[in-house]
């Protein structure tokens, strides 16, 4: 007996606010409808010798909630671990060609092991056609003490593809873990990112560069939980937004009782290209303990008139400028890329990729 299109569609509720505001805001959380998976999107992999597979991992929890978690089970995880004092310089990559008239999902797991090292680089690439289709990954991870991990996910699925991305870690004692999100090309983009700073001393830093354009949505959750003395976090997110493109901007640092000396960092900064976009940021801090700190700031708007009034008095016209400003937003964040060969890829797509207002 065949499914209606209606019997295979799940709803789900993801990137849920851990702190619920205004429901007539409608940015707690995102409700989406989802077709069942048809499939385990396969990467093509470039595996360091020294890298081991396989991986038994506990539960843990991502930035898109336990509604997403349900649905991308019946993918086939990938695993991959370290051993104890193991630093592997080259980087482990991973491209994920997107598929045209299917949902599928890829899931990965990770174990590092103490004082152990590894960069993940994770390409989500479309096909040339833009044929419209759906794509889910899971990252989870955990970090033993003294461990390290520096995480790159480049999204550049291509104008009809909708890009689910979730990752979820959690830090032992004094150790770091490390995001790098690109956001370049999809029709809507879902991604939620969440660090529990379990152990003491331990540290989680994400850097977020988004250009969103057309009618295309980005709906975001960062969430750094604290729950170790003296850990630290900072999300750092900058992004364009043109035609009639929405985002939704969910930062949440939540100290728990016991995390005394934290300290919790958050900024965004949003450039508006045109006047139809709609903006939405949410920084959100959440304190049961005294002895923390915690900083939220967001630079959202237009250029400033004294840089503007500088570069057009040295020949540049103001679209050239913005065109530029936003340029220079996903290179800076290309930059942190650990690996020559994929950051040169990156901003050679990023230079063509780029409209410059000529259209």
């Amino acid at each position: 007996m065949t499914m209606s299109a209606q019997e295979q569609a799940t709803n789900l509720v993801v990137n849920r606010l851990p702190g619920q505001t205004w429901n007539w805001l409608k940015m707690n959380d995102a409700h989406v409808a989802v077709d069942t998976q048809s499939g385990t999107l396969e990467a093509e992999t470039v595996k360091p010798a020294a890298l081991a597979e396989g991986a038994d991992l506990a539960p843990i929890g991502g930035g898109m909630g336990p509604d997403y978690d349900r649905w991308i089970q019946t993918a086939e995880p990938a695993a991959y671990h370290t051993e104890a004092g193991q630093h592997i310089e080259e980087p482990l990559k991973l491209t994920y060609t997107l598929k045209g008239g299917a949902t599928t999902a890829s899931a990965t797991r990770f174990d590092i092991a103490a004082d152990s090292a590894l960069t993940i680089i994770m390409d989500f690439a479309g096909q040339s056609d833009n044929a419209a289709g759906t794509a889910g990954f899971s990252t989870k991870l955990h970090l033993a003490k003294g461990s390290a991990v520096t995480l790159v996910q480049i999204h550049r699925g291509g104008a009809g593809q909708r890009i689910f991305n979730d990752v979820g870690a959690v830090l032992e004692d004094d150790a770091r873990f490390e995001v790098v999100h690109l956001v370049m090309d999809a029709a809507d983009t879902y991604v939620g990112c969440q660090a529990d700073l379990k152990g003491d001393r331990s540290s989680f830093k994400a850097d977020v560069a988004y250009l969103v354009q057309n009618e295309d949505l980005l709906d975001t959750n960062y969430i750094a939980l604290h729950h170790g003395k003296k850990t630290e976090s900072a999300i750092n997110s900058a992004g364009v937004l043109r035609d009639r493109a929405e985002k939704l901007f969910r930062g949440t640092i939540d100290f728990k009782y016991g995390a005394a000396g934290s300290v919790g960092n958050e900024k965004e900064d949003v450039m508006l290209m045109d006047d139809t976009v709609v903006n939405k940021t949410i920084p959100l801090i959440l304190c049961a303990e005294e002895d923390v700190e915690g900083n939220h700031g967001a630079t959202i708007g237009k250029l400033d008139d004294e840089l503007m009034f500088y570069m057009e008095s040295r020949g540049m016209n103001a679209d050239d400028i913005y065109e530029l400003i936003a340029k220079s937003k996903l290179e800076a964040a290309s930059r942190l890329i650990p690996d020559q060969a994929v950051r040169e890829d990156v901003q050679a797509y990023i230079e063509a990729h780029q409209r410059a207002g000529k259209e």
